[in-house]
């Protein structure tokens, strides 16, 4: 999976590097260095040991590597993303692997007196690293003729070899996911873009309106307040949401998926609503309905304490605390309700 000559980040080159190196890693390129290096056996047991207590920490990163991966791309796979560098993350969540694969290939380093020109920069690990080489002798008889301490710093290495191969596939993984995912996004923005003129979906209309009124009589058999303050938004966001599919299929009359889709996004954006928050809107319910409760008793007390025939001025002296204008919005009510009528002389007369 070769993925830096698109997103161009070292991170990402320096990870596809020592993938290509563990997974090409054999016994013959170990026999080769250790031949080359001449390790005695206690050189090779403190390799062995040191690569072992890698392992341990590999493992435990790798727990928390393939945790993250799961949500990276719902959290991290934005077009333009400048909160966050996803290959700087995932590299992190394996640097003790990385820096094991370092120290490893330095143990096996060729050597070499000769000093660099001036302004050369040092070769990379991987290139200075007898293990790592493409030209080596094979050895006949393989770790036959080796001391047992060889075939166990073998083993060592194919276990941590192994693991490290594991978690940079899935970082890889997920990041070629994410430019799959930007690269998705971003077509999907230069199809709106372009996108111009009026967008009919007449389909698309009745099926939003025939779910919108089989909620709405719902609101009516069980007379919650609640659902019904939700589900004329969550109707507009669904035919939005199916209009936007439409729009980024290209076809000209709407698909069956378009519609489904239109319809579980309104569903599911009720849902959600209801979830969150709908707890939180049936108290305010309760609230507002006690609210109006206690002021229709109170102006009902009201109008039966006044005359039959009453003026504004008797209703604002039973009110005197109250501003003249919600006086005048009371009678207006009251007479809007038929309780009363407004006679040409400005009196009014209960019904």
């Amino acid at each position: 999976m070769i993925i830096s000559d698109k997103i161009g980040n070292t991170h990402v080159e320096e990870m596809e590097r020592i993938l290509a190196f563990v997974t090409s890693f054999n016994v013959h390129k170990l026999l080769y260095a250790i031949t080359e290096k001449r390790f005695d056996e206690d050189a090779i047991d403190k390799i062995r040991l040191d690569i072992g207590e890698q392992n341990i920490r590999l493992e435990r990163q790798k727990h928390f590597l393939f945790n993250f991966t799961k949500t990276c791309n719902s959290e991290y796979a934005l077009d333009d993303n400048k909160l966050v560098d996803s290959s700087a993350r995932l590299s992190f969540r394996i640097r003790s692997g990385i820096k094991g694969v370092r120290n490893n290939l330095k143990d096996f380093y060729k050597k070499s007196r000769r000093r660099l020109p001036p302004g050369q920069s040092a070769p990379q690990a991987i290139d200075r690293s007898l293990i790592a080489t493409d030209s080596y002798m094979q050895d006949l008889f393989g770790l036959e003729s080796y001391p047992e301490c060889v075939k166990m710093l073998f083993l060592e290495m194919v276990k941590f070899y192994n693991t490290m191969n594991d978690c940079l596939t899935e970082a890889l993984r997920s990041l070629s996911e994410e430019k799959d995912i930007k690269g998705d996004k971003k077509r999907c923005l230069e199809m709106l873009t372009n996108r111009t003129g009026e967008v009919r979906t007449p389909r698309l209309d009745k099926e939003i309106y025939q779910w919108w009124d089989s909620k709405n009589k719902l609101v009516e058999k069980h007379n919650d307040p609640v659902l019904g303050s939700l589900i004329n938004r969550m109707a507009v966001i669904g035919h939005r949401c199916g209009t936007l599919f439409h729009v980024m299929t290209g076809k000209k009359k709407e698909t069956q998926t378009s519609v489904k889709f239109a319809l579980l996004m309104a569903e599911y954006t009720l849902r959600e609503q209801l979830r969150f928050f709908g707890s939180t809107l049936k108290q305010l319910a309760e609230q507002q309905s006690a609210f109006n409760k206690s002021l229709k008793s109170q102006n009902d007390r009201l109008l039966a304490s006044l005359p039959d025939t009453f003026s504004f001025e008797d209703a604002k002296a039973l009110k005197p605390d109250v501003k003249e204008g919600s006086v005048r919005r009371m009678l207006q009510r009251w007479v809007a309700k038929k309780l009363t009528e407004q006679l040409d002389n400005g009196l009014y007369v209960k019904k």
